[in-house]
């Protein structure tokens, strides 16, 4: 078990999925693996430290933030009653202003340095979402994450389906190979 020190990105006032990925790869993953197949889903916001555990259960269901798995390792999070009050900033911009988006795609170019995988792919297609679909929809939350391994290099996203007219799916694509899937959930209406 390993209690957290995390901080909110920029002005949000919950857990960002990008902070919770990355620590979890550098903390558990990265040092020992290369992981493959992974799937990390994001349950309820929280504004609160996490507990990451092993143990599925290790505390009420109702606490469990997110989960992780790869072909080796389970993770459960778990928010504690520990308030989140550090804040850093974000540079959304700094992705995004890289970003082209031709149709229902986003590509994200390899040049883009300063920033991970997952800072990369959720700001990026919540771009998409939000040029695609500009007035629609109050925002979107990331929500899951489901793919092969971590791509090194250039990737692009498609805007797939819409999903019970509340979840974006994404196809995450290396070059012409399909690697991964990216979930978001629509905020308001």
């Amino acid at each position: 078990m390993k209690t957290t020190e995390f901080y909110f990105r920029g002005n949000r006032d919950y857990l960002h999925g990008t902070t919770l990925f990355d620590y979890i790869l550098n903390t558990f993953v990265m040092k020992n693996y290369k992981p493959k197949n992974i799937d990390f889903s994001f349950h309820k916001l929280t504004n609160k430290q996490c507990l990451i555990t092993h143990e599925e259960g290790a505390l009420p269901h109702e606490r469990l933030v997110a989960q992780y798995k790869d072909d080796k390792i389970q993770l459960y999070i778990y928010e504690t009653k520990e308030l989140i009050i550090q804040r850093f900033p974000y540079d959304e911009e700094g992705i995004t202003k890289n970003c082209v988006i031709i149709n229902d795609e986003v590509n994200i170019p390899e040049k883009i340095i300063g920033y991970s995988f997952i800072e990369k792919v959720i700001t990026a297609f919540k771009f998409l979402l939000t040029t695609l679909y500009r007035n629609l929809y109050n925002g979107y939350l990331f929500a899951r994450l489901i793919i092969k391994s971590i791509p090194e290099g250039a990737i692009s996203i498609k805007q797939e389906r819409i999903i019970s007219n509340k979840f974006f799916e994404g196809k995450i694509k290396e070059g012409d190979k399909e690697i991964g899937s990216i979930f978001f959930v629509v905020v308001g209406r």
